[in-house]
């Protein structure tokens, strides 16, 4: 073990760094920041925690930091949780509550931003598109690497992920071209432990459990990543933090992965932050994911920004005590009310204690019952009332939410997510009490067994498995689109524009399903229905440059040029960087003309806005 002395001197070193004003110079201390962020990833999977599990480059962090065995996320989901470790805040004050569809405010301040200003090169390397740079979590990174590959199924358009191997690639390869006198933040992020399990070899042979499997296999990714840095960098003067955006189920309480229930299975996460010269702890100490930004701000030496709900845990690096803050023990998911008008779920953890708020309150003692099989809100009610009033402090505390920044959705984007087991839709409008989120799990359950029939082979029995949960769930938008989704891939485009418009009638303010509707009229050749959908779905989301994009190209189809032009042109002098409204303003000057015209319209367009991937790609099309 490393003498607890020089963990001093670098805190010492990084605090003495914060006294100054103004932009900060880097710090004398720690000067790099490795983020690993391993998606899905439980906190009981690793052998540092006891597990069966080979992770020896995960434990070999452990062994030289702080294990804090007590973290969690704030939300089971991707890309709110990240939201809230890369900005120090709960979902209901970044706004960011699901997947897919939400945009971070431009107010949050991100950690890449605080160090870019501070003089680091910030960069980014993705595992999913869960984390596309729509979403607002780009901002402050000089790169942003959320390329995904382009494979393709017969249902799904693709599964928007890509291997930690090829994720650690592009990092260290980004890495190795920096200067060694300028200071880093990197966050590579590894979704392979994520649902579907499919883990390579040797792990694949070496595990019965294929999550097992993908969590070995994501270790081993780590260590390349880990001697590729120290090779490079060196690990003297870096800060690095492993650790994960939310646990997984694995059939615990009823849940197959995550993303509905507030059980440990899913809330709880690895937290491993290795400071140079420091040895092995193990902090007990219940801590969140909203804790990670203060206290990386704090180690690096830079000033933390005020009102940021999470605690620099620095202290208790030093053993000293940290004062508590509710807002490090709570959490929340509002998926199953999003997607199944089912009621929303709140926690709250003080001490041993735990309360879930849904339609009822549940009571758990962690110390005792840690597998949460209990519920003692009926024998401890004195507990339960006081967590119950602290929770509703606790919210009043928070205030009203900001309105939330909703993205539409295109094909492709939706597709990726359903890929991967999120639908970012609404039910209808909900009617009557709130129904129990388990309900939820019922309808989840029976659809992934339907998306695993249609996968195999089996398009009809998919599709009768779907009409078994609409039967027991009539408002799911969710699961006529992906109902609708095997209809198209199996040839039954007529049934599936059926399905999308009793999905629309349900729920008219989703621009995908405007989006979704209209892209499959227009392949049946519908062009004047597809028109009217598009239409109808600007009305209401006037900025929603897909249905734009589906208006011109349907009047494209319809020899309506002349229109396109205009409003192509309109688009073009709002935004010169608009890259689909040149390309239709491309395809519409050329009319039904020649490709030679039509390729020097491209062209002549690409000039105008070099490397702009919409114009490389219809020029491709054209082919040599």
């Amino acid at each position: 073990m490393r003498p607890r002395s020089s963990l001093v001197g670098a805190l010492a070193l990084s605090a003495l760094a914060c006294s100054g004003a103004g932009k900060q110079a880097p710090p004398a201390g720690p000067q790099d920041l490795l983020l690993i962020t391993l998606d899905t990833a439980r906190a009981d999977r690793f052998s540092y925690a006891g597990s069966a599990v080979a992770t020896p480059n995960v434990d070999a962090l452990a062994a030289e930091g702080a294990v804090f065995s007590n973290a969690i996320t704030p939300v089971p989901l991707t890309l709110p949780a990240h939201a809230s470790l890369m900005t120090g805040h709960l979902p209901a004050r970044h706004t960011v509550r699901d997947n897919g569809t939400f945009h971070l405010p431009e107010a949050e301040k991100t950690l890449a931003e605080l160090l870019s200003g501070a003089g680091y090169a910030t960069a980014a390397f993705l595992g999913s598109q869960v984390l596309d740079r729509r979403y607002g979590l780009a901002r402050g990174f000089a790169t942003y690497d959320d390329r995904m590959p382009d494979s393709r199924d017969a249902v799904f358009r693709f599964y928007a992920e890509r291997p930690g191997e090829e994720v650690v690639a592009s990092a260290l390869r980004w890495m190795q071209a920096q200067p060694p006198d300028r200071p880093l933040f990197v966050w590579v992020h590894l979704f392979d432990p994520h649902a579907p399990y499919r883990p390579p070899e040797p792990e694949r042979s070496r595990y019965s459990s294929g999550y097992d499997g993908e969590i070995a296999y994501t270790d081993r990714v780590v260590g390349r990543l880990i001697d590729g840095w120290e090779g490079r960098r060196g690990l003297a003067r870096t800060v690095v933090v492993v650790t994960a955006d939310h646990g997984e189920g694995l059939g615990e309480h009823g849940e197959a992965t995550h993303g509905v229930l507030l059980h440990e299975a899913t809330l709880r996460v690895p937290l491993v932050l290795r400071v140079p010269g420091m040895g092995k702890e193990t902090i007990d100490a219940p801590v969140s994911l909203i804790d990670v930004f203060p206290t990386a701000l704090a180690l690096l030496g830079l000033p933390v920004p005020g009102g940021v709900e999470g605690r620099n845990l620095v202290p208790l690096l030093r053993g000293e005590e940290v004062d508590w803050k509710r807002t490090s023990g709570y959490a929340e998911s509002l998926y199953a009310e999003l997607h199944h008008g089912c009621a929303p779920l709140r926690a709250l953890r003080e001490g041993e204690w735990k309360l879930v708020r849904g339609t009822v309150d549940e009571l758990y003692d962690l110390g005792k019952d840690p597998g949460e099989n209990r519920d003692l809100a009926n024998a401890e009610v004195q507990t339960s009332a006081t967590l119950g009033e602290a929770l509703r402090e606790l919210e009043e505390q928070m205030g009203a939410p900001a309105p939330a920044e909703r993205l539409p959705l295109d094909e492709e984007t939706r597709d990726a997510l359903a890929s991967l087991g999120y639908v970012a839709s609404g039910p209808a409008e909900p009617s009557g009490a709130p129904r129990d989120p388990r309900l939820a799990l019922v309808s989840l359950r029976r659809m992934a067994e339907a998306d695993r029939l249609a996968l195999h082979g089996d398009p009809a029995g998919a599709i009768a498995a779907y009409r078994e949960v609409i039967a027991g769930e009539p408002g799911s938008v969710d699961a006529r689109f992906r109902m609708a989704q095997i209809m198209r891939a199996s040839g039954r485009g007529n049934e599936a524009v059926r399905v999308l418009t009793e999905a629309l009638a349900l729920n008219p303010n989703e621009p995908f399903l405007y989006e979704s509707l209209g892209d499959l009229l227009d392949r049946l050749r519908r062009h004047r229905e597809s028109l009217a959908i598009y239409d109808a779905g600007l009305d209401r989301h006037p900025q929603a440059r897909t249905l734009r994009n589906g208006r011109w190209k349907e009047l494209h189809q319809l020899r309506r040029d002349g229109l396109v032009l205009q409003e192509a042109e309109r688009a073009v002098l709002a935004d010169p960087k608009d890259g689909a409204a040149r390309y239709a303003r491309a395809l519409a000057c050329c009319g039904q003309g020649s490709d030679a015209d039509y390729r020097a319209a491209l062209e002549r367009e690409l000039r105008e806005l070099p490397g702009d991937p919409i114009l490389q790609g219809a020029l491709a099309k054209l082919g040599s």
